[in-house]
């Protein structure tokens, strides 16, 4: 399970979810957006993102970056 949260900065974002699923929350989201393989999301500058594993997965960040939280594709489950 991991867990990364995106700080608030001037800048859009645009996400591709390339391999599996994950959670993404927001605070304007009352509950977290279910995303699969292919999936593209486009966030407006100045939100918090918390991108995590599963819908009850950690409460606190495990990783600081994505980088740290990519699974090899021959590791990843499912």
């Amino acid at each position: 399970p991991w867990r990364v949260t995106v700080v608030p900065e001037n800048e859009a974002y645009l996400y591709v979810v390339r391999h599996g699923e994950c959670w993404l929350k927001t605070p304007d989201q009352p509950s977290p957006v279910h995303l699969h393989q292919g999936d593209i999301v486009s966030l407006v500058a100045g939100q918090t993102q918390i991108w995590q594993s599963a819908a009850d997965g950690p409460r606190d960040n495990t990783h600081a970056s994505f980088a740290k939280a990519m699974v090899p594709p021959h590791l990843a489950h499912g």
